[in-house]
């Protein structure tokens, strides 16, 4: 490509992610109008959850002093897992809600006071985030780089995330630092990041995917092997044992997600379900129809969502952002409650595009330019009520996150297969 063409590329990657910075500030905006000037939202949920939430049940002894009326309670509660014993089997306390792996990192930081372990997880997490991206853009880029740090600043889920001290940002970072080796041509230690990411929290593992579509069997492996000794190795160091911690492990996800409380707390919900459940409370009775026969078949209806993605994600036809978005989808939109902070998971896509533009090694295609435009929506954040952005606020009702966010998600897909069908036929008319 010539170098006015690559010019113009990264010229459309700079506009597109002002656009997406530009976007998230007018929601701050408006979250600030309608909460000080109309009273109709507090400015907490808002943006990301409720500020004085307190993580319970546990004994009293395991709470710090709170930071103002703040626990961060997302990092408190596996902190003090990570304390026990066995962080599976803990009387008293709130159920563990990861995977091994996770104690198993946190265990360094548990001889720190609390305070100074949680500014080390963000120290760390923030700093892995950084290399991704510092390493994905060519060094004299320096605007698109900017730009970039400014759309995950002002991003709904990386303040959730933040706001939350969710453990998945450490997640976020390994999977980004795995897509930044896996298309540097250093697929083993890619390989190795998304097993230990999926060592975390099961839903990564899917990224084994990503393996399957160049048929890198060894960084398969390695995926798989990490994946399954940083589960097993814990589980059995534990006291109680590998049986009790993975009988207690599975027991304890399988009662973590419910449709109940996923309607109890819909307005944080990004899921397909959240969607789903929007969509059969609507007073458009063909919308109400739909939304309900979903919810009834629920299951199948996203294991076949889960088959399309993955099926569009292992395509050569498929183009590498596109690829990588479908496999992303699959992963965050399936489960039935879906935190903001899990939709982070989406910027490794794009940081693999923005990489893409910025280089200009070829012309982005429309479907390209279309999945970023789409990547840089699902940054957004958009707590405020659907569909009246400036309308009274309800934990239980619909928000633009619950209903915009997996509407992207299947646009998404929707392009990939537009890409597909585009591409098959162009070779069917070589």
């Amino acid at each position: 490509m010539t170098a006015s063409h690559s010019r113009h590329t990264r010229h459309t990657l700079h506009c597109l992610l002002f656009f997406g910075i530009s976007v998230s500030i007018s929601f701050y905006v408006l979250v600030l109008v309608s909460a000080l000037y109309l009273g109709h939202v507090a400015i907490d949920p808002a943006i990301s959850f409720w500020s004085n939430d307190f993580p319970r049940p546990m004994p009293a002894s395991a709470y710090p002093v709170a930071f103002g009326n703040h626990y961060f309670g997302d990092f408190l509660i596996p902190f003090r897992l990570a304390q026990q014993p066995s962080p599976y089997i803990a009387p008293d306390f709130i159920m563990f809600g990861y995977l091994p792996l996770a104690a198993v990192l946190l265990g360094p930081l548990t001889i720190l006071g609390y305070w100074c372990a949680f500014v080390v997880f963000l120290a760390v997490s923030l700093t892995l985030l950084a290399m991704s991206i510092g390493q994905s853009l060519p060094s004299d880029d320096r605007v698109s780089r900017a730009l970039l740090v400014g759309v995950l600043l002002t991003s709904g889920p990386f303040v959730n995330a933040i706001d939350r001290g969710n453990l998945g940002l450490l997640m976020v970072s390994l999977i980004c630092l795995g897509v930044v080796a896996g298309f540097s041509d250093r697929t083993s230690a890619s390989g190795l990041l998304f097993g230990l990411a999926a060592s975390m929290k099961f839903y990564p593992a899917v990224l084994g995917v990503f393996f399957l579509r160049k048929r890198q069997w060894k960084s398969l492996a390695i995926m798989v092997s990490s994946f399954v000794l940083s589960i097993l190795v814990p589980a059995a160091l534990y006291r109680h044992g590998a049986i009790e911690n993975l009988t207690a492990l599975k027991n304890q996800f399988l009662g973590s997600s419910n449709f109940k409380h996923a309607d109890n707390i819909h307005a944080f919900n990004n899921s397909f379900y959240a969607l789903f459940s929007s969509m059969s409370k609507s007073e458009v009775f063909p919308l109400h129809e739909a939304g309900t026969l979903l919810i009834e078949h629920y299951y199948p209806v996203v294991a076949t969502v889960v088959l399309v993605a993955v099926l569009l994600g292992i395509h050569p036809r498929v183009s590498d952002v596109s690829h990588l978005s479908c496999i992303c989808v699959a992963m965050v939109f399936v489960p039935n409650i879906v935190g903001s902070y899990v939709v982070l998971i989406m910027f490794a896509p794009l940081l693999l595009a923005s990489s893409r533009f910025s280089r200009g090694k070829s012309r982005p295609t429309w479907t390209e330019n279309m999945v970023l435009l789409l990547l840089l929506l699902m940054m957004v954040p958009k707590g405020l009520p659907f569909p009246n952005p400036l309308g009274v606020w309800s934990q239980t009702a619909a928000t633009f996150s619950s209903v915009v966010n997996p509407i992207l998600g299947l646009a998404i897909l929707s392009v990939s297969f537009v890409e597909f069908g585009s591409r098959s036929g162009t070779e069917r008319a070589r």
